[in-house]
């Protein structure tokens, strides 16, 4: 507001933050919504993205992407391709490529992924298993003979210089 009531002409109104959107939401692919205030007791699963704004009790995992928003909870475990948490997850996740909790995340339960993003302000209780590489099994450590230690220094006059 401007001097004397009178609105500037460059005044803005805020606008209100944009709503957490899919990692890969592409023309053509189905997504899920639970919207907030429904609460889905059971199982998710199929072959589309996943979009969480209301509650589910039960196990997450469809073939494509999850995303818990701002307003949404899920109480058990979430396995995905791509996670993302900007609400409250409260199980384990697994996410074939990434996991990541937004600022406004909570995440409590141990997390499995060869990629994953905390950001500033997020909330994460838990154990993380990096998986390596997208689609690449862990290398077995290559082994090699250990090598010998250095010879221990003492201040023990030696046996020949005793003499």
């Amino acid at each position: 507001m401007a001097l004397f009531g009178r609105e500037s002409e460059n005044s803005t109104t805020p606008q209100p933050a944009s709503p957490v959107r899919q990692p890969a939401a592409r023309a053509g692919r189905k997504t899920t919504l639970i919207a907030a205030g429904a609460t889905l007791v059971g199982e998710i699963s199929g072959d589309t993205d996943v979009m969480i704004e209301g509650t589910v009790e039960g196990k997450v995992h469809p073939s494509k992407d999850v995303t818990v928003g701002e307003a949404g909870v899920v109480r058990g475990e979430v396995d995905a391709q791509n996670v993302r948490v900007a609400g409250r997850v409260q199980g384990n996740v697994r996410g074939r490529e990434s996991v990541e909790i937004l600022a406004t995340g909570s995440l409590e339960g141990d997390v499995s992924s060869p990629g994953m993003v905390i950001g500033d302000g997020a909330f994460f209780k838990g154990r993380v298993e990096m998986t390596g590489s997208v689609g690449q099994q862990p290398e077995n450590p290559v082994s090699k003979p250990a090598k010998p230690a250095p010879p221990a220094l003492s201040d023990a006059p030696s046996p020949s210089s005793a003499g």
